[in-house]
């Protein structure tokens, strides 16, 4: 497993990665926290979305990789924070 900080926000992450064609499951346990869970239709494999605190951030877990989800983690890590505004 791992865990990637993000240098834009939820919603800028999350918008680019519907703009890939992945879709997402909203949860939550932190209180003030957004999660959510991202995958690709028809593909295994999901991406972990997470906002606390004033920090956005992905995790990727070994088991749930599906030959996508650690690639879409880095490019995520790489987009500049006004790309999606």
């Amino acid at each position: 497993m791992f865990q990637i900080l993000l240098p834009v926000s939820a919603e800028e992450a999350l918008e680019e990665c519907r703009r890939r064609g992945l879709v997402e499951r909203q949860l939550g346990r932190r209180e003030g926290s957004r999660h959510w869970r991202v995958r690709m239709p028809g593909r295994l494999g999901k991406l972990e979305l997470s906002e606390w605190d004033g920090r956005v951030w992905v995790k990727v877990q070994s088991e749930r990789e599906g030959k996508w989800a650690s690639t879409v983690a880095w490019e995520l890590a790489r987009l500049e924070p006004t790309r999606l505004s």
